[in-house]
């Protein structure tokens, strides 16, 4: 099956914000109503805003196209205590990281959104693996991945993992 992107900021530069609205309101998430709220809520003024990059990932069903997921990445800063650091990691972050008084500034990418959408079981045309690996792969191409550069990602698990057999 192919999947083809659509920046959440073009898509309303193409459409206006009214369609676009209408295309996420279709959007529905029952394990996380978090991830629903984000894409329907703030997404698009977070777009506006430049505080995050929304993708939204669609496919062609029957030749119409149709919301199957979405991901958002956005800046982050992490602080890392002196303290938790022993002096050898202390030197190699020193390459990537600001120093400051009782530590280091790292600046990462946040892979801040992603989900698939439930609607009419659209989240049965792409894996997360998948939707996960479109995130990773845009990350590649902004040009964010360079030695030492961190990308985060913040996980909710929405069903239990596997016993480990003994």
């Amino acid at each position: 099956m192919a999947y083809y992107q659509v920046n959440l900021r073009d898509m309303i530069a193409e459409l206006g914000e009214e369609e676009t609205k209408n295309i996420l309101s279709s959007y529905l998430c029952p394990k996380n109503a978090d991830i629903e709220y984000f894409l329907k809520n703030k997404a698009i003024e977070f777009a506006k805003q430049g505080i995050a990059a929304t993708h939204l990932v669609f496919t062609d069903l029957r030749e119409v196209p149709v919301l199957i997921g979405y991901f958002a990445l956005s800046n982050k800063t992490i602080h890392i205590s002196k303290r938790a650091l022993n002096y050898n990691y202390q030197r190699r972050i020193k390459r990537f990281a600001t120093p400051y008084d009782s530590g280091y500034m790292l600046s990462t990418l946040l892979i801040a959104q992603l989900g698939k959408n439930f609607t009419n079981e659209y989240n049965k045309l792409i894996t997360g693996d998948e939707l996960l690996k479109m995130a990773l792969d845009k990350v590649k191409q902004l040009g964010h991945h360079p030695p030492g550069y961190v990308i985060s990602a913040n996980f909710f698990y929405t069903h239990k993992l596997p016993k480990p057999s003994t």
